[in-house]
């Protein structure tokens, strides 16, 4: 990855995931729709913190679900970079994921 690159997504990542904060913290209430976001930015910067920083590009994403967690694997020529993993819970309730599977009751 290119080293700039990188840097600016783990600014924007960071600024995303401190506006969720604050907005709670002046609110004085947990918003659950913030959790998710909150717990997909930290695992993209625990990603980024794994990917080496002259990793290739990646080639082909594969999405796997074992019906307790969705997995997201990158590929690049080198093999499968560090994955995606999101937690059960906030799986289990994203639109995406529901719209796909008609056991979520999402419409």
């Amino acid at each position: 990855m290119d080293l700039d690159r990188g840097a600016r997504l783990r600014e924007r990542l960071i600024e995303l995931r401190d506006d969720a904060l604050s907005r709670m913290i002046r609110r004085g209430t947990v918003e659950p729709g913030h959790l998710p976001l909150i717990a997909g930015i930290n695992a993209a910067l625990d990603a980024l913190d794994g990917m080496p920083t002259d990793a290739d590009t990646p080639s082909r994403s594969v999405v796997s679900d074992d019906g307790g967690a969705i997995r997201l694997t990158l590929y690049t020529e080198a093999g499968a970079a560090p994955h995606w993993r999101s937690p059960p819970a906030a799986a289990s309730r994203s639109p995406a994921v529901c719209s796909t599977r008609p056991d979520c009751g999402f419409p």
